[in-house]
């Protein structure tokens, strides 16, 4: 196994966590008004709120995981065609 093989593993493991904290998240969407918005009861919630940091945090971890190690992955990908 090389190098890149083991950064698309962890590619994969970031965005399966993002996923999943972003389908968690979902889960309070029955609650948004007809504009789109949740109530301040929910948003200030201590539920809600954790959610939406690790949703965040996951966010994060991807976005500098692909910052850093995107054009590598992409130009080993483009050589094996």
């Amino acid at each position: 196994m090389t190098n890149t093989d083991d950064l698309i593993r962890q590619q994969e493991l970031l965005w399966t966590e993002m996923h999943a904290a972003s389908k968690r998240l979902k889960a309070f969407d029955h609650f948004r008004n007809p504009i789109g918005l949740l109530p301040d009861d929910i948003r200030t919630s201590a539920e809600y709120r954790n959610l939406k940091a690790a949703c965040d945090m996951a966010v994060q971890k991807l976005r500098a995981f692909n910052k850093i190690h995107l054009k590598t992955i992409r130009k080993t990908q483009n050589v094996k065609g």
